[in-house]
């Protein structure tokens, strides 16, 4: 069975040693953007309303598309 130690092993690559620095700017980057999502709550809210709103749309004309690719809603008799 594995313990709490044994699930917060992380293995740091190199890679990840040697662009550090972007980490560090992600990471201050997110704290900015989360300062400011509180501070303007209301504008936060609308922003991710909208920007949710758009993926679902976009992700739903996607759906449509590959239903067509499988032949799914046009008289087929596909189990897919």
């Amino acid at each position: 069975m594995l313990g709490l130690n044994d699930v917060l092993i992380v293995q740091v690559t190199p890679e990840m040693i040697h662009h550090w620095g972007w980490f560090l700017a992600f990471g201050i980057v997110l704290l900015l953007l989360g300062i400011a999502a509180i501070v303007r709550s209301v504008i936060a809210t609308v922003a991710s309303m909208l920007f949710f709103g758009w993926l679902l749309c976009l992700r739903a004309s996607s759906s449509l598309s590959v239903r067509s690719w499988l032949g799914i809603g046009q008289g087929s008799s596909c189990t897919c």
